[in-house]
């Protein structure tokens, strides 16, 4: 025998639909329909009234939430509200109390100050403007001309060039193609402003490399030449008296027995007792004034120049 097929149980992903607080009674139309999503893609389990009253009440808070709940927590059995075991009934309960009470003259204030900002898409526009509408009786020509009347004024002033269109139907497809246009054209002057400020950029940063590295060539060759032209002034004539020194600046050993065998002063190299040397004294007493701290140099100071070359 064959088996009957199973029924199929795969289910769509529909969104739930969002709580309803009552509180703008405009939003009171799309939690109807977002309901309406979710019992056609599960018929099964929404074949009763009773069963879409609960899976509504339960998206319901604040005010809307408060108004059904006594008849929830305390039931009439003997005479219960007509919502209760009737979708229709509570859809109309819903309208009448959270819904837009005169909802075609209010539907028809807001088309007259529907406006589409410059900075807006065609889209936001046309979604408001068929949210109002379909609450009207507007025929096609005042459609159109209530259309037009609220788009921004580039579109107008773009559409001017195209002719104006007389119905509904082609003043929308007009406006989008504008409206696609002037975006596409904006998306290009942005790509373009982006490279050219690459490419400036780009074109900049040779310059400053070149700076930089001539002035490091300038900075190296001066370098250079600094260190060229410090030998040459430490490469100049000796000094006379170099040879009757020793590394550490002093007078070598054969120079001093040369001072102590002609009596002459250690320090000048003249014909005196070193601790009779006036140039001594006065180099003395000059260090003592610029430091205050230095002591007279000792016997064995070398001498001045120009006594040595006596």
């Amino acid at each position: 025998m064959l088996n009957n097929p199973r029924p199929n149980t795969v289910r769509t992903k529909v969104k739930e639909p969002d709580t309803f607080d009552g509180l703008d009674p405009w939003k009171l139309k799309a939690f109807i329909v977002s309901l309406q999503l979710n019992f056609n893609d599960r018929p099964t389990a929404f074949a009763t009234d009773a069963s879409k009253v609960n899976y509504a009440i339960s998206f319901l808070s604040g005010t809307t939430l408060d108004w059904f709940e006594p008849d929830i927590l305390h039931p009439n059995l003997q005479n219960p509200p007509a919502w209760q075991h009737s979708y229709a009934a509570f859809l109309d309960e819903l309208r009448t109390n959270f819904g837009p009470f005169d909802a075609i003259r209010d539907a028809e204030d807001a088309l007259e100050h529907l406006w589409m900002h410059d900075g807006d898409r065609i889209m936001k526009y046309m979604v408001q403007f068929n949210q109002y509408t379909s609450q009207v009786g507007y025929r096609d020509n005042s459609l159109c001309h209530t259309f037009y009347h609220g788009l921004c004024t580039r579109i107008k002033d773009n559409m001017a060039h195209h002719g104006k269109p007389n119905n509904l139907h082609d003043m929308r497809f007009l406006a989008q193609k504008l409206d696609a246009c002037y975006w596409t054209w904006r998306t290009e002057i942005s790509h373009e402003n982006r490279d050219n400020k690459a490419s400036s950029s780009y074109s900049n940063n040779p310059k400053s490399k070149g700076s930089s590295s001539s002035s490091n060539s300038s900075a190296s060759g001066s370098t250079l030449k600094t260190s060229d032209s410090t030998p040459s002034g430490s490469a100049s004539t000796p000094k006379p008296y170099a040879d009757k020194l020793g590394k550490d600046g002093h007078l070598t050993q054969e120079e001093k027995d040369r001072h102590k065998k002609n009596n002459l002063c250690m320090f000048c190299g003249g014909k005196h007792k070193t601790d009779d040397c006036n140039k001594r004294k006065a180099t003395a007493s000059t260090k003592g004034r610029a430091a205050e701290v230095e002591d007279p140099p000792p016997a064995s100071e070398e001498p001045a120049p120009s006594e040595l070359e006596n």
